[in-house]
């Protein structure tokens, strides 16, 4: 696992160093961000060169929110936030990703997750509204991203917000993008959140 770059705090390592850390390791790094830096859902992942797809495959990511001007609008700053990893984990025979080509075979064993789970379970009361932060991690497949009995309302992609909420039945998403959604929940009952063909 390897980052590059980045303020780190007095005593830390230096600027623009290749940093490593073994299995067990561990530190603090401080990335200080200009205050004009743009709003919105971003993410991050070790970015060793010939292993960012294995790492990435392994779940090694995570999400960034940096504070927007949405939460100032009503619906949005009452609604309860969640943040959906979507990951597409691929392993070989030994339920492990060793090589660069366990990721690439039609063969591989794949399936998504959300969070680092393979059935989560997001609970809502009925009418609640929430805003879904969803970042696609995986590394090759679009996934279209589909929640039974509800619209998608989208109303930023990639830290972009919309003119205007974009109601979806179902949202694509390829690999890297992010997506920012509000979800009202139905009647009681239980629905799946699925990636349709």
């Amino acid at each position: 696992f390897h980052f590059h770059g980045g303020h780190v705090s007095p005593g830390g390592i230096a600027d623009n160093v290749l940093r490593f850390m073994e299995p067990g390791q561990s530190y603090d790094v401080e990335i200080e961000l200009p205050a004009d830096h743009p709003t919105g859902l971003y993410w991050y992942h070790p970015h060793l060169h010939g292993a960012a797809d294995m790492q990435i495959a392994s779940g090694m990511v995570g999400a960034i929110i940096i504070a927007d001007d949405a939460a100032t609008v009503p619906e949005i700053a009452a609604a309860s936030e969640q943040v959906l990893v979507l990951a597409e984990a691929v392993f070989d025979g030994l339920y492990t990703v060793e090589e660069f080509d366990t990721l690439w075979p039609e063969t591989a064993t794949r399936f998504l997750m959300v969070n680092g789970q393979r059935e989560p379970i997001i609970r809502m009361r009925p009418s609640e509204v929430q805003r879904w932060n969803v970042l696609h991690t995986g590394y090759q497949s679009d996934i279209l991203m589909y929640l039974e009995g509800h619209s998608l309302n989208v109303f930023a992609f990639d830290g972009i917000t919309l003119p205007a909420l974009e109601s979806l039945d179902a949202v694509l998403m390829a690999p890297g993008q992010r997506a920012e959604i509000l979800v009202q929940a139905g009647d009681p009952g239980t629905y799946a959140l699925t990636a349709l063909p």
